[in-house]
């Protein structure tokens, strides 16, 4: 705050244009260059921010393609596991069924190889056949 009073105090009674308080030591010729240096420079600096820029987008663009490619295979391999399991689960299912009629038809031979007229049976014929023909229950 003081410094621009201070500025105020000094230049409260100077009167006149900029120009005539300070005159400039450089023609019309060297501010259309140093304008035209100026907007070259900027333009050059805008140009280099911008190229990282689209090189980064470039950049992004394939790993995004990469990633959408992998993502792909990714979801036709699950696709293909996920058939696999309901093939599977099928089997598992036919499985249980054979699995289910086999114990019943055992159920139903145990029962009849432990009937007393079966074993009387074997029994008697065990008595007449050599030792490598008898049956064991």
């Amino acid at each position: 705050i003081k410094q621009v009073h201070d500025f105020a105090e000094k230049y409260k009674d100077v009167h006149g244009t900029p120009s005539e308080l300070c005159p400039l030591d450089y023609n019309e010729d060297d501010l259309i260059r140093w304008r035209h240096d100026a907007m070259r420079k900027a333009m050059d600096n805008w140009f280099e921010v911008t190229r990282n820029d689209i090189h980064t987008i470039r950049d992004l663009r394939k790993k995004n393609t990469n990633f959408k490619e992998r993502l792909n295979k990714t979801e036709q391999k699950l696709s293909d596991r996920e058939e696999e399991l309901r093939q599977l689960k099928a089997e598992l299912a036919e499985l249980k069924k054979q699995k289910a009629a086999a114990d019943k038809e055992n159920a139903h031979l145990a029962r009849v190889v432990n009937c007393k007229c079966v074993k009387y049976s074997i029994a008697a014929r065990n008595a007449f056949m050599p030792k490598d023909k008898k049956i064991i229950i």
